[in-house]
């Protein structure tokens, strides 16, 4: 199925079919999704990175 450009003023979409499939981060919903993301990413990181310093440590200090 070919793909449809469609360009309304305020974002650009791709869409198949009816379907979007891509969405453009030059609009105000794209930009807020990709920041939101970042975001979540960077949580799940710290989150992580924290869980695996408190193990370090913690089998750090049962050597000693």
């Amino acid at each position: 199925m070919p793909l449809e450009l469609v360009q309304p003023p305020t974002a650009r979409l791709v869409r198949d079919a009816g379907q979007i499939v891509a969405v453009n981060a030059d609009n105000d919903n794209g930009r807020w999704g990709m920041e939101l993301l970042q975001v979540v990413m960077q949580n799940i990181l710290s989150v992580v990175l924290e869980s695996f310093s408190r193990a370090l440590i913690i089998s750090l200090l049962m050597r000693l």
